[in-house]
């Protein structure tokens, strides 16, 4: 019980701690860090420039909301490489299965020489 309460009460006051405006931290935001994020925003390949993005952030967005940057090497060598890895752990269930079925296939039955 006594741990639980000293837990209970620990986890409060750290809590407690790390809440509140620190001096490090600056709650104001620059205009000129206003027009970086913006900047930011704007030169991603993967937004489109003439769509609504609310319109295209969904789990299943329009068809005016792709863009041209679709795919490049180094996402199909991740997929090679992901599918190679997959055969290979079907290769090595397909080899234990095969082992373990020809050992269980041996004669059950008194053993010669007993």
């Amino acid at each position: 019980m006594f741990v639980s309460v000293g837990l209970s009460l620990g986890l409060a006051l750290g809590v407690a701690a790390c809440s509140g405006d620190t001096p490090n931290r600056s709650a104001a935001v620059t205009e000129e860090q206003l027009e970086q994020r913006a900047e930011t925003i704007g030169t991603n390949p993967f937004i489109p420039e003439n769509a609504n993005i609310g319109d295209c952030v969904s789990s299943m967005p329009r068809p005016e909301c792709g863009s041209e940057a679709r795919s490049s090497t180094g996402q199909w060598l991740t997929f090679g490489v992901l599918m190679a890895g997959m055969a290979f752990i079907g290769w090595r269930i397909f080899r234990s299965v095969r082992k373990n079925d020809s050992a269980s296939e041996q004669p059950v039955g008194p053993r010669p020489g007993r």
